[in-house]
């Protein structure tokens, strides 16, 4: 829908990505930029500024498919899935198949994997915050969907207890939330976490509790139990 505000054929848009992504990536690592697509064409465009980063900026993609972890491992992308660790796992799988056949034994990438987190002393007020933000974080989420009508393509549950249910989020203290995301990352061999800590009216001492606690507490003992996945 959002593509389709800015007179775009949304059915196109996946190959346009693909080729203005290829054309970003050789924009930042090329003197100069030639390129002949079927969307975009340039000639001789100097380009006279350059990352300090190199070959670029580290760059990371969002998938909800194999096919689209293909693309991130031939590009050298991290990647992130929002999916269920299942799911995740086929993507991870794919992507170090791929990483290996191009790279051999050179280190993966980052392959994350994100999840709400909210993390207080005790479970009844953890789940308390997680339930009354989420509502409102899931409301911004489908509004363009609620004036027009139809659904993204890869749809939220509206109650932060099914989130749970299906493994996309976790509110609890930090034992519960080490835990969880101990048997996420095990289950879909990811070897990097993205915490969603500020959603919906979580206010900033509200989030940065979360962040504070995790830090303190989840991230040493979960980094000193996860093997590192390559």
């Amino acid at each position: 829908m959002e593509v389709a505000f800015y007179g775009q054929d949304p059915t196109k848009a996946q190959a346009i990505y693909a080729e203005a992504a290829e054309l970003i990536l050789r924009g930042l690592t090329q003197k100069t930029l030639n390129y002949q697509g079927e969307h975009f064409s340039f000639e001789d465009i100097p380009m006279e500024l350059e990352p300090l980063q190199k070959p670029h900026p580290p760059m990371w993609y969002g998938v909800h498919s194999v096919e689209a972890a293909e693309r991130a491992a031939h590009q050298g992308l991290n990647m992130v899935s929002l999916d269920s660790a299942e799911d995740t796992r086929r993507f991870n799988d794919k992507y170090r198949a791929v990483w290996r056949a191009k790279h051999g034994d050179k280190p993966t990438p980052k392959l994350g994997l994100s999840r709400f987190i909210v993390i207080a002393e005790n479970e009844a007020e953890a789940r308390a915050l997680a339930r009354r933000a989420y509502p409102v974080w899931h409301r911004h989420f489908y509004f363009l969907f609620s004036l027009r009508g139809g659904k993204p393509a890869h749809p939220r549950p509206a109650e932060f207890d099914k989130m749970m249910e299906i493994g996309q989020a976790i509110a609890g203290t930090s034992e519960t939330v080490l835990a969880f995301l101990q048997s996420q990352l095990n289950e879909s061999a990811a070897n990097y976490c993205v915490g969603q800590f500020a959603f919906g009216d979580l206010s900033l001492a509200e989030s940065l509790r979360s962040v504070e606690l995790f830090s303190r507490r989840v991230m040493p003992r979960a980094t000193e139990s996860s093997p590192q996945r390559r």
